[in-house]
């Protein structure tokens, strides 16, 4: 490589890495003040998305729950590519003004939802929250699934059993029609109609 003062040998260790938010092709809906790069310097590069580092974010944060809470909105974010950023940055910041005292209610308003309209914040907070299922039937729950546990479509989570008008016992499955895992679950004992028994978190990971 040349330079002003003379010229410097490349080891044979070096790589040249170079990170963007685009791929050098202009303005995106999102990053639009970036420029379009030449091509014969695109073409000298490999691109390779990059995620983050989830692990490392919580650690940089120091705030487990309120990283996992700004994970599970960003996720939800990319599946339905909504136009809004928010990267560890959102962790980061959110957890020292959290620590500072300040509320959650401002943190989440300043940090996550800044410039958003009030009908997308809506929707994606409408989407996160955990799924309740509840029992369809008066009777006994028995549970067959754990806290942690992930389940899909159409699993059985537990069962129901209740006397018929003949004094037969009858079991019903209970599957759930969420793909995530479960974070709350009820433990065996009697349940009515519409009680709930399990709850599914679909952005947890």
């Amino acid at each position: 490589m040349d330079f002003p003062d003379g010229q410097v040998k490349r080891n044979e260790k070096f790589y040249c890495i170079a990170a963007a938010n685009t791929y050098g092709q202009g303005a995106d809906r999102q990053h639009v003040g970036r420029n379009q790069l030449d091509a014969a310097s695109l073409d000298r590069f490999v691109f390779l998305d990059w995620k983050y580092d989830e692990n490392l974010e919580r650690k940089l944060a120091g705030n487990q729950e309120w990283s996992d809470y700004v994970q599970k909105v960003r996720r939800y974010i990319e599946t339905q590519k909504i136009r809004h950023v928010v990267s560890p940055r959102a962790s980061i910041y959110g957890a020292k003004l959290l620590a500072k005292g300040i509320s959650r209610e401002i943190v989440e308003q300043t940090i996550l939802w800044k410039g958003i309209d009030e009908a997308t914040k809506s929707k994606i907070l409408e989407n996160i929250a955990p799924k309740k299922i509840s029992a369809s039937k008066d009777g006994t729950f028995i549970p067959r699934v754990k806290v942690g546990d992930k389940v899909t479509k159409e699993d059985i989570i537990g069962e129901i059993e209740y006397s018929d008008h003949y004094s037969r016992t009858i079991t019903y499955e209970i599957k759930t029609q969420f793909n995530g895992i479960i974070i709350f679950v009820s433990d065996s004992h009697d349940v009515e109609e519409k009680d709930v028994i399990a709850e599914i978190d679909c952005y947890g990971n």
